[in-house]
């Protein structure tokens, strides 16, 4: 159903004459309304009605129908159209950019919303349905990852920041890595989380123990020199620590929480 405003811009019809036809149509039971006003609604009686007309448009028709209603539905509603509805007739209109373009805007509000699963169907479907740069078409995915971890779909965040990890300088790659492996950690993909993991701390020039066993002695012992220092410390400058190093500790970080969900040991061996 469309408002029966839209229907009379889309249709470049008088008004009078448009409200005689709406008038028909209720009486011959081919269209129903919701009411008499402009922002009332408007639909075809049946599916089978619907299905019929259709039938009756050949290519070139159906494309303007589509052009002429996405054209009333921004001119009326403008930035508030509804989303699907708006892709929908770009779509058939043949815009599919534009189209990708009003689907990308849509997220970012849906997201800003906190309605994160709707917020990822549209950036997928931005991403389907446009042409983008290879960056471009990255950061579209990096945003539809948030979103699903902010859904709490592990699973598929972590399969989207792997996919956009590929041809990432370092630092972007090993985040985006991390990202991944925390993720599937979470949701209990454990082999998928622990390879990702080892890419990381190959990726600095550490490993991660294999077997219990390996963890139990690498916890002790590192607990051991840990022993032996002390736990005094000494207050440093952001700004005196290099880049390598803060990296580092956010990779500890991140393993640390992430692995003590799925193995307590290796867990804590990173947290010390």
């Amino acid at each position: 159903s469309i408002p029966q405003e839209i229907a009379l811009i889309a249709g470049d019809f008088d008004a009078k004459e448009f409200y005689d036809a709406v008038q028909t149509c209720r009486t011959a039971y081919m269209a129903k309304t919701s009411g008499t006003q402009k922002s009332d609604t408007i639909e075809c009686y049946h599916d089978r009605i619907t299905k019929s007309a259709m039938a009756h448009l050949n290519t070139t028709r159906r494309i303007n129908i589509h052009t002429r209603l996405a054209g009333a539905f921004e001119e009326v509603q403008g930035q508030s159209a509804e989303a699907y509805t708006m892709v929908r007739h770009l779509i058939g209109s043949g815009n599919h950019q534009r189209a990708a373009e009003v689907a990308e805007t849509a997220a970012g509000k849906a997201a800003m919303g906190s309605a994160f699963l709707r917020s990822a169907e549209l950036y997928a479907l931005a991403i389907r349905v446009g042409s983008f740069s290879t960056e471009k078409e990255r950061y579209l995915r990096l945003q539809w990852a948030d979103v699903l971890v902010n859904s709490g779909k592990g699973k598929e965040a972590g399969d989207l920041y792997l996919a956009a990890s590929e041809s990432m300088d370092k630092e972007e790659r090993l985040r985006c890595e991390l990202l991944a492996g925390s993720q599937f950690l979470y949701a209990g993909y454990i082999e998928e989380g622990l390879a990702a993991m080892e890419k990381v701390m190959a990726d600095i020039g550490e490993t991660i123990p294999k077997t219990s066993n390996r963890a139990l002695l690498s916890l002790l012992w590192n607990r051991g020199k840990l022993k032996v220092r002390g736990r005094k410390w000494k207050e440093r400058k952001e700004s005196s620590i290099s880049s390598e190093e803060k990296r580092r500790l956010d990779i500890y970080k991140v393993i640390s929480v992430s692995m003590s969900n799925v193995d307590t040991i290796r867990g804590s061996d990173f947290q010390v």
